[in-house]
């Protein structure tokens, strides 16, 4: 597949899902655990998130578009790190900050033995997708 005609897909079924209604409840789901006291909220988390439901997480971070500075130095660069859930095995995180994203993988080498191939992969699903909007070959030769 055309990595435009990707993009346009994977942004065409997001927002379908968006419309539905399990954002919404899992939100108020969240929103009630929150609620709960610690210890309950704990166990109640364990036995909710594990591979019986998700054999990944994915997460998209809002950062921050102003420049940050710390000790005078400005802050270019960041990398979200993801938490792995039990009996979960990736987690791949994507941090918006100023015009760049910085990306983190998390893998679990029991569960994910090869993350070094998943990473390769995931790095040339990006060239193929930047190649064509720069105007230059990708490296799939689209």
């Amino acid at each position: 597949m055309h990595p435009a005609q990707r993009v346009t897909e994977v942004a065409e079924r997001m927002a379908r899902a968006e419309e539905g209604e399990q954002p919404a409840a899992a939100g108020a789901v969240l929103a009630a655990l929150g609620l709960l006291p610690a210890p309950v909220h704990r166990w109640a988390v364990r036995h909710v998130y594990h591979r019986r439901f998700f054999g990944a997480v994915i997460s998209v971070l809002p950062g921050r578009r102003r420049p940050v500075r710390i000790g005078g130095a400005r802050l270019t660069t960041v990398f979200p790190v993801l938490s792995l859930a039990e009996g979960v095995g990736l987690a791949v995180g994507v941090l918006s900050w100023g015009d760049a994203a910085g990306f983190g993988v998390t893998t679990d080498s029991a569960l994910l033995p090869d993350a070094a191939a998943f990473a390769d992969r995931l790095l040339h699903a990006f060239d193929a997708l930047e190649a064509p909007a720069l105007g230059e070959p990708s490296l799939r030769g689209w």
